[in-house]
């Protein structure tokens, strides 16, 4: 059996890191750092971002920009999340949820103490706004699924010529159902990344 140089490379990539790299290369010798790093004096500033630049809009649809992202998405609430401290999927919208054995069906019961904020832009004040309701779910995982020119459309992708779910519905304003035509392995994760809109 002849070895590719790519299997051969990665041989003894793998080889390295299996070594210690560093330990191999330097031996016994202890790294000493390079400098010390304080944070010292009254006057700190703790600035957050990278880039200078304006963000163009907070409409998930018609974002582009990874910095637009990063500010849409927080502000947006999704079926699920994932909690890191626990290593699991979590409820956001949803405080439970019914997986068919089959994987293909998701039915979910909404918490019902969840609202949409309004602003008036005449006087600055953020207002709680109307309750989020199946519905809202339902409109908001339909619209990412035809919307064709946002890139949140990838969530539900087209296969076999027509989209991946086969149908939404409610029956309740607290109870939302969603079944897909067949096996999609980031099924969770389209619904945990889907915002719910107003």
């Amino acid at each position: 059996m002849r070895m590719s140089r790519l299997s051969a490379f990665v041989a003894v990539i793998v080889a390295a890191l299996m070594m210690g790299s560093p330990a191999a290369i330097l031996g016994n010798q202890d790294l000493d750092p390079i400098g010390v790093v304080s944070a010292e004096g009254d006057d700190r500033i703790f600035k957050i971002g990278v880039l200078d630049m304006t963000v163009g809009t907070l409409n998930p649809h018609t974002a582009t920009m990874v910095a637009e992202y990063m500010i849409i998405y927080p502000l947006y609430s999704s079926l699920m999340q994932w909690d890191q401290g626990a290593d699991e999927v979590i409820g956001d919208l949803a405080k439970s949820w019914v997986v068919s054995p089959d994987g293909l069906t998701y039915e979910f019961e909404l918490v019902d103490d969840a609202y949409f904020v309004e602003y008036d832009p005449g006087s600055g004040v953020l207002t709680r706004g109307p309750k989020v309701t199946s519905e809202d779910v339902m409109w908001s995982i339909n619209a990412v699924a035809s919307e064709t020119k946002s890139r949140l459309n990838s969530l539900w992708p087209i296969i076999d010529g027509s989209n991946i779910i086969e149908s939404t519905w409610t029956e309740s304003p607290t109870h939302f159902g969603i079944t897909i035509k067949q096996p999609f392995v980031p099924f969770q994760e389209s619904l945990m990344a889907n915002p719910i809109f107003p």
